[in-house]
């Protein structure tokens, strides 16, 4: 079901994420890292009593609420799963790289298929954010990673199909 999440902007740094996640944790919260700004912390719209705690929180840092935005949970679902497998072939490719100085190679290929969504991860995406992606979504989010694996003939030549 689509659902709108509120989130409040906060100037708190990275060194914050353990009391991020905890507090998101027990409390229902989305925790979103923008680089070069800050925390985002999202509350959805028809929970929002709930976001007491998160004030209390952020005042107990001295840490003000900068502004709000809004975003719809299937919006943020799908951003959310491209870029964390993004990130994991980011990962992947810097272990190639080193892998390729190495005189005694270790590592095995992976299978094209490791590198999707696989039915764990949309199940805790479907959990965070409220919304069941999708086949159509979840089958483009699966070609926008297999773009990236072709756009970097190192990562490509690693992972079989």
């Amino acid at each position: 079901m689509k659902q709108q999440i509120i989130f409040f902007w906060t100037e708190l740094d990275y060194t914050f994420l353990d009391s991020i996640y905890e507090l998101c944790a027990e409390n229902g919260y989305i925790p979103k890292w923008q680089k070069g700004f800050g925390w985002s912390i999202g509350v959805f719209e028809n929970e929002i009593g709930k976001d007491e705690v998160l004030i209390s929180f952020l005042e107990c840092l001295e840490a003000p609420i900068i502004k709000q935005s809004k975003s719809s949970n299937s919006v943020q679902a799908k951003k959310y799963a491209l870029s964390s497998k993004i990130i994991e072939l980011k990962l992947l490719y810097k272990e190639i790289q080193k892998e390729n100085k190495r005189k005694n190679k270790k590592m095995a290929n992976i299978l094209l298929e490791d590198c999707y969504l696989n039915i764990d991860e949309i199940n805790e995406i479907e959990k965070i954010y409220k919304y069941r992606l999708s086949e159509n979504e979840i089958n483009k989010i699966n070609q926008d990673v297999e773009k990236y694996i072709n756009a970097f003939p190192t990562l490509k030549n690693f992972i079989s199909e």
